[in-house]
């Protein structure tokens, strides 16, 4: 349940906007009391899914402060949140995970999962939270999630298009309310922050 959207803009700054519709597993909807985006020391984080899930992912885990590395193996020592990411910030969530292991479902229990938007520089990552076992990849902007994402990239890719300009702001908003309008699994309650 949700729609996630992020977009760069023309100087590399990201605009992220989640909804507040969430539910736990696939009981009954309602609107979140909390945002499910959040900016943690300078990263945006933004999640959908399992509502609990989200919260913790969202407001409850202790990211390291981000910094941009050329890995060893690049020919062209470009810097890059690759390193920080797959190490530093996976780590932080594996090791959230072992301490809280209520957010790891039993063997006779239905899997808690969540996918995360986390924009960290001017990169967007998408994190996929399963179980407690953590996989990501680097995704071009704009990128959507959620069962209103496709929604909500068809109207951010009509703006872009358009011949009016549009603020990143507005792109959003009216993209996550156009979600809203035809997914039951979205609202506009909408929260958008930038980095």
């Amino acid at each position: 349940m949700t729609c996630l959207a992020v977009i760069r803009d023309n100087n590399g700054k990201l605009f992220m906007a989640a909804d507040r519709r969430s539910s736990y597993g696939m009981a009954k909807a309602f609107s979140m009391e909390v945002p499910k985006i959040n900016k943690i020391n300078g990263i945006l984080v933004a999640a959908c899914g399992h509502g609990a899930l989200c919260t913790e992912l969202v407001n409850n885990i202790k990211y390291p402060k981000p910094t941009a590395k050329a890995r060893l193996t690049d020919i062209d020592k470009n810097k890059s949140f690759e390193v920080y990411m797959l190490n530093d910030f996976r780590r932080a969530l594996v090791n959230h995970f072992k301490k809280h292991p209520y957010y790891v479902a039993s063997k006779d229990e239905e899997p808690i999962h969540s996918i995360m938007l986390v924009g960290v520089g001017n990169e967007i990552w998408e994190v996929d939270v399963d179980n407690g076992k953590v996989s990501m990849d680097r995704v071009a902007t704009p990128h959507t999630s959620g069962c209103g994402g496709q929604l909500a990239m068809g109207a951010i890719l009509a703006m872009l298009r358009s011949k009016h300009s549009y603020s990143p702001q507005e792109i959003l908003k009216t993209s996550l309310e156009i979600a809203a309008e035809v997914s039951p699994g979205c609202n506009e309650v909408i929260d958008i922050l930038e980095n």
